[in-house]
């Protein structure tokens, strides 16, 4: 039907016009079909996440926190964690708050991508399409998520990426663009896993990569990026100890 009413338009400006608009309207359309969820993994920088969970949650129909009460070098989580946790859950900012005990037998690595997959599990089984693994310092622009939605959903993008931004102050951030990238939403199913991959298209978090064997395909977004406040913290000294 479109292409149909696009041979009447003689004007190629308004005809570009209606092709965009219709396209915005069919991804839009497709995108709230979906359902997106996001987890966090959470020790410390809980002064952060009422904020980072407010730039995502009009994006996200599902979002879940796995939190631990002690590192993985066995140090305390800071009195005010479950305070905020039980806030943000009351603000319906979190939908599933969930307790991760860490085993010192094992290495922080290992213990961080099974905390990883504890989030993605419980997105399986809240009926997730597409999932997104974050943590407390990480912020997302509303239109930029919703944007990067639409572009998925049009596109058949099962893998998508994007830069990030760093920041030393809220209104101060370091020019250069670090060289790894992050992951965005990526469509899941019940076989789904977080899991290394070395023949990933771009350097990112080995915890954070969520595997699919068949009919992949990623994409970079380099038009929306994770502004990250990783070395703004109350206490910075116990996340460089941990």
């Amino acid at each position: 039907t479109v292409k149909l009413r696009l041979l009447f338009i003689k004007n190629k400006q308004l005809r570009n016009r209606y092709k965009k608009f219709n396209l915005y309207k069919i991804s839009k359309t497709l995108s709230s079909k979906l359902k997106w969820g996001i987890s966090y993994s959470v020790f410390d920088g809980e002064e952060l996440l009422e904020k980072s969970l407010k730039s995502v949650r009009n994006s996200a129909d599902y979002i879940n926190v796995v939190y631990q009460t002690t590192s993985w070098y066995n140090e305390s989580c800071s009195k005010d964690l479950i305070r905020v946790l039980k806030k943000c859950k009351e603000q319906n900012l979190i939908d599933e708050i969930i307790e991760y005990k860490p085993n010192y037998e094992k290495s922080a690595g290992k213990q961080e991508l099974e905390k990883r997959n504890i989030g993605l599990k419980y997105s399986k089984k809240a009926g997730c399409d597409y999932f997104m693994p974050m943590d407390t310092d990480e912020f997302y622009l509303g239109n930029e998520l919703e944007k990067l939605k639409r572009k998925i959903s049009i596109n058949g993008i099962t893998n998508a990426y994007c830069m990030q931004k760093l920041y030393l102050t809220p209104t101060k951030r370091i020019q250069e663009l670090p060289r790894h990238a992050v992951t965005l939403f990526g469509k899941i199913n019940v076989f789904s896993k977080m899991k290394a991959n070395k023949n990933n298209i771009i350097l990112i978090d080995p915890t954070r990569q969520i595997s699919r064997f068949f009919n992949k395909k990623p994409y970079v977004f380099l038009d929306i990026y994770m502004h990250h406040y990783s070395f703004f913290r109350k206490d910075i000294n116990k996340k460089i100890r941990n």
